[in-house]
């Protein structure tokens, strides 16, 4: 069968065009399309791709060719006077830290306490011992560490170290040699104080004319009364087992307070300790109170057991 398709019965109505410009009167050439249908047969195209379905079609082109038209990106404008690039700082291998090299001013004087403190000592392990702050005070750590060693090479003679802190480990305060059956002219003690070795009897002996006191001779100038010396008592041991530490003259400061624990001990009192009471001004010379009153117990023991 024909079908007429002049006649415009039936046939569908075209929408008028798109107001596009036409090149052949504005004088301006832009390219055109390709001729492309109107419809595009979706007979030949498979129902589904891969799982797909199959897009829906439109009609490209309504009215015949039309323009392409091409989107002009515009360039960026110009940056007025750009910023310079400032290059790296290059950095050192080794950081350096920096530290005051001296303590910071009133530091010892800070330190010195306003009224008497009562140390203890206490036992740590063999031959060795600390002298602790009250608990109730600011600080609780150990102030002195104690420990006694032989000399191998002379038999009967002890080494005891005084060292700062709470470890054989910390800075050196004192050493002192002595030793039981070791005769004074064949080989005297020593004692190695502020980084030089003293003969024992140089800063250290018993006070002329007496049986129960010592007296220690200072080597220090920098203390507050300058290069003093004083005196341990031991003659209150019968009384109330105090031993007193003061400044050999006028006004004769009390320095400090020695307790050994009472012999034999209450039952009630097993771990009763030495204990060593020091003052304000016994602080200024903590070191050689210290020094001086292990050396001045060593020295009483060692007398009675001669007798």
């Amino acid at each position: 069968m024909n079908w007429d398709t002049s006649s415009s019965v039936g046939a569908p109505e075209q929408p008028p065009p798109l107001p596009y410009a036409d090149p052949s009167t504005s004088g301006v050439s832009l390219p055109t399309s390709p001729n492309v249908p109107d419809r595009l047969s979706t007979s030949s195209l498979p129902s589904q791709l891969n799982g797909y379905q199959a897009p829906h079609t439109h009609s490209m082109a309504p009215g015949g060719p039309r323009p392409y038209v091409y989107a002009r990106t515009l360039p960026s404008p110009p940056i007025v006077n750009p910023q310079p690039e400032i290059p790296p700082l290059p950095l050192p291998l080794h950081a350096e830290h920096t530290s005051p090299s001296e303590a910071p001013p009133g530091y010892d004087v800070a330190r010195t306490p306003l009224m008497p403190i009562r140390y203890q000592f206490s036992n740590v392990g063999p031959n060795r011992m600390v002298l602790l702050p009250p608990a109730e005070a600011p600080d609780t750590r150990p102030v002195y560490h104690i420990s006694v060693s032989s000399n191998c090479f002379v038999p009967y003679s002890f080494i005891t170290t005084i060292t700062r802190g709470g470890s054989p480990g910390g800075e050196l305060v004192a050493e002192y040699e002595l030793g039981s059956l070791v005769k004074p002219n064949v080989r005297p003690p020593t004692i190695n104080f502020g980084r030089q070795e003293y003969k024992m009897r140089e800063l250290f002996g018993r006070t002329k004319g007496t049986a129960n006191r010592w007296t220690w001779y200072s080597p220090r100038e920098d203390r507050p009364f300058g290069k003093q010396r004083f005196e341990w008592d031991f003659s209150g041991m019968t009384q109330d087992q105090k031993v007193t530490c003061k400044l050999w003259y006028t006004p004769y400061t009390l320095l400090a307070t020695y307790t050994p624990p009472e012999l034999p001990r209450p039952h009630d009192q097993f771990t009763q300790l030495h204990t060593l009471e020091v003052t304000p001004d016994g602080h200024e010379y903590f070191d050689e109170i210290l020094l001086s009153v292990l050396i001045a117990e060593s020295e009483r023991h060692l007398r009675e057991a001669r007798k």
